[in-house]
């Protein structure tokens, strides 16, 4: 605009105005279109225009009063050459006068009288009848721009918007814009249009997301309340309205999905849950597809949640062409395998082809400790302990020493709830070599463990301790583990100690610092809250001219002059050692040089022992000799 390139500057507007709901940004536009347009002829109808589309888009924030005042002192400047025509623009400042009182402006009274006096001059005779007719509204939007002020007080919106990474500063900027969102969701003009309350909600969104737009939770949170929303429209039976909100969640989808947080899944699958809901099934189909070949990260969830999709829309045999698809796929991981043999065991009830799935994928993922646990825990589910006893086997054999612990210790527990003797101790011998330079590996701690069930143990928490047995540094982080069942221990565990956060003074990044603060590299700490009214109490240091103290060489003269332990003397010791004190720097003054000090000092009704004088009269004897 400096360079008069308007050009650009209409395509800068154009991508960006409908987008960003900015309170500055609509009145640079405005002034921009009164700036450029105002030779053209049909520029009250352009100017018209401008604040009708402004309103339109930033007319509900209640930042927005200033734009109100402006286009109704413009409608009211407009020229009319007839009657219709001043009849037309009343009707017009009517409209617009009404428009604005009913919603929580910032200092609404103002435009409120204005509309007052507007009435009177108009019609005296109707003017009361329309504004008992609107003073309602008006109170309630009085009402609202109070609460307003209270709960968006600490908003600040000129954050710019940053990937999140969980700082206090960002968190607490969030909580209060999710309470004020929560504040617009309670309805407080008490609409009974479901639209009304809905367009306000879906404002505050949007100017909450220019702060948040890479947080997921909060696209999320706008899609589905407006997905709720067009819910309780269609079961009151109003299709239409329902669609438009279902198209507004389908358009909040998209434009998280496709321009700010593309890499982001859980967008993604409530966006095709969405198109699910409303019937679109081949859409859906091609969302996931298209997902799939342009993910660039580990795609397994994505085909996990496609085989889910593709069984309860076409059953089971078009969730096994998604596993089918997914295992030719080099990138795909083991829960794939773990999902599909699960899918069958629960929806087609086929235990074999779900052992088979785990078989098959033991073949890639043998050396997958997660994925072996998986195995095992279907296995144990089925009571199939031959099977899961092989399979144990199987897994120790190909597993090197330092891999198979785990295995080895959820072996031992198979062979205790369901193994006889011969066989614990046979999984126990095995321990002792796998766990030799572990704590794990001691035959008490062994025995301790076959003995113990849940958290039910054989011994006191100090013999445990002593044995250094692992489950020792668990209790000391979870509340009751050993419960009165231990001998000698006390049944109840002590609180943590924690330090009072409070009182901890948080670290201000800062280029520069003031006079008196803790500096260091970076910025500075604050000073506690007593110090720092005591700072603002005192003057600023060039108020302090001198005299200035050696303050170490005062602290060293109080040091010699104060008693070891003032406590103990008696007031009459006190006395003594002061007049004592006082003697003594008495007997140090040195004398004055001239006999004719005292004299003239004593004349001129000073001191006798006047240093300052006894100087002067010194200079005084030394000019006249």
């Amino acid at each position: 605009m400096k360079f008069k390139n308007f050009d650009h500057v209409e395509k800068i507007f154009h991508q960006c105005l409908v987008q960003v709901l900015c309170i500055d940004l609509w009145r640079l536009y405005i002034m921009y279109v009164k700036d450029t347009k105002a030779s053209k002829p049909d520029f009250k109808t352009i100017l018209t225009q401008t604040y009708e589309f402004a309103l339109q888009y930033i007319g509900l924030d209640p930042h927005s009063t200033s734009i109100w005042i402006e286009y109704i002192t413009f409608l009211k400047g407009s020229e009319t050459g007839n009657t219709f025509a001043e009849e037309q623009k009343v009707v017009s400042l009517r409209k617009v006068y009404q428009k604005a009182c009913s919603r929580p402006l910032m200092d609404v009274e103002t435009i409120w009288r204005d509309y007052v006096i507007f009435e009177q001059n108009t019609n005296k005779t109707l003017a009361s009848k329309i504004l008992d007719e609107k003073k309602g509204l008006f109170l309630a939007a009085k009402r609202c721009s109070k609460e307003y002020e209270a709960v968006a007080r600490r908003l600040n919106r000129y954050e710019p918007s940053l990937p999140p990474k969980g700082s206090p500063r960002e968190l607490q900027q969030k909580k209060q814009w999710q309470q004020y969102l929560s504040w617009e969701k309670s309805n407080p003009m008490q609409y009974d249009d479901v639209l009304q309350v809905t367009e306000r909600v879906m404002f505050a969104f949007k100017q909450c997301l220019l702060h948040f737009v890479l947080h997921a939770d909060l696209w999320y949170e706008s899609a589905l309340y407006v997905e709720t929303m067009a819910k309780v429209l269609l079961d009151k039976q109003k299709d239409a309205d329902g669609q438009t909100l279902v198209k507004e969640a389908v358009n909040i989808y998209e434009q998280a999905t496709t321009l700010y947080l593309p890499q982001n899944l859980m967008l993604h699958f409530a966006f095709m849950d969405l198109i699910e809901s409303t019937g679109d099934i081949e859409r859906v189909k091609e969302m996931y597809e298209k997902l799939l070949g342009s993910f660039e990260e580990d795609p397994t969830l994505i085909y996990v949640q496609y085989m889910r999709f593709a069984r309860r829309r076409s059953g089971v045999k078009a969730g096994r062409n998604v596993f089918r698809k997914a295992r030719e796929d080099s990138r795909s991981r083991y829960q794939v395998y773990v999902a599909a043999a699960m899918m069958e065991y629960h929806c087609s009830k086929d235990t074999n082809i779900a052992f088979k799935i785990f078989e098959l994928g033991l073949k890639r993922f043998g050396d997958n400790l997660d994925y072996i646990m998986a195995y095992l825990d279907y296995l144990s589910s089925q009571n199939e302990e031959n099977n899961t006893r092989a399979l144990f086997e199987r897994v120790l054999a190909s597993l090197p020493p330092e891999k198979s612990g785990e295995v080895l210790t959820r072996f031992g527990d198979f062979e205790v709830n369901v193994g006889d003797l011969a066989s614990i101790v046979k999984v126990e011998k095995k321990k002792t070599q796998v766990f030799k330079d572990s704590a794990l590996g001691k035959d008490a701690v062994i025995l301790v463990n076959r003995y113990k069930y849940l958290d039910l143990y054989p011994c006191s928490e100090s013999q445990l301790r002593t044995m250094e047995h692992p489950d020792v540094s668990i209790r000391q982080t979870t509340k009751g583990l050993f419960g009165g069942i231990m001998q000698g221990d006390n049944p109840t565990t002590k609180e943590i100690v924690k330090p009072d956060l409070s009182q901890m003074m948080p670290f201000r990044p800062s280029a520069i610092c003031g006079v008196g603060l803790n500096a260091i590299p970076g910025g500075y700490f604050p000073l506690p809250e007593a110090v720092a009214n005591i700072m603002q109490r005192l003057p600023p240091p060039d108020c302090f001219k001198g005299p200035f103290v050696e303050i170490s060489k005062l602290m060293d003269n109080i040091a010699m002059n104060i008693p070891e332990h003032p406590h103990s003397l008696s007031t009459l010791e006190l006395k003594t050692k002061m007049r004592e004190l006082e003697d003594k720097s008495k007997r140090k003054r040195p004398p004055p040089s001239d006999d004719n000090v005292t004299s003239t000092s004593s004349q001129n009704g000073g001191p006798a022992l006047d240093l300052f004088r006894a100087r002067q009269q010194k200079r005084a004897n030394l000019s006249n000799t």
